[in-house]
């Protein structure tokens, strides 16, 4: 499989040297491999096509771009945060499918789970994103993330 375009995508905020970091990365990539890069309109929002599909399975499913990112938004608060540790990615045409393990932040518990992705990408945009995971694991995981924390503390 060729590359056709590169995207580069960061968390946003302010980091020092990142725009020679990125200036870089695209110089090299077209001066010495070729490649060809995209930028996105409205950052990571931009990778989702307007009518976006958004389903965690079992519960309702969102529609649209635009209640998507609020949704993603929310977990921008200084008490909630989010992240991702991607443990496999394949690819079938427009079909990719992820593991992975999704890390949700309240207070200062951090609770870990795993989930499987699809993705349906069309046109350069996320046109369906359906996440599937166990309740009981999301649930598990707020308890063992509580324990790693008072026990990170009697450690030190």
């Amino acid at each position: 499989m060729s590359v056709r375009k590169i995207g580069v995508l960061t968390g946003g905020g302010d980091a020092p040297g990142l725009n020679a970091v990125i200036r870089g990365v695209v110089r090299k990539g077209i001066n010495t491999h070729g490649h060809s890069f995209v930028g996105f309109r409205y950052g990571w929002a931009g990778l989702l096509d307007d009518n976006l599909i958004y389903q965690n399975v079992g519960l309702p499913t969102i529609r649209g771009r635009a209640r998507a990112v609020k949704l993603f938004e929310g977990t921008r608060r200084p008490s909630f945060g989010f992240d991702v540790k991607f443990h496999k990615i394949a690819a079938d045409g427009a079909t990719v499918l992820t593991e992975r393990t999704d890390i949700l932040k309240i207070g200062p518990v951090r609770g870990a789970f795993w989930v499987c992705g699809t993705f349906e990408v069309h046109d350069g945009r996320i046109t369906l994103w359906r996440d599937r995971f166990d309740w009981i694991d999301v649930l598990s995981s707020y308890p063992r993330g509580l324990v790693r924390k008072v026990l990170g503390r009697a450690r030190r």
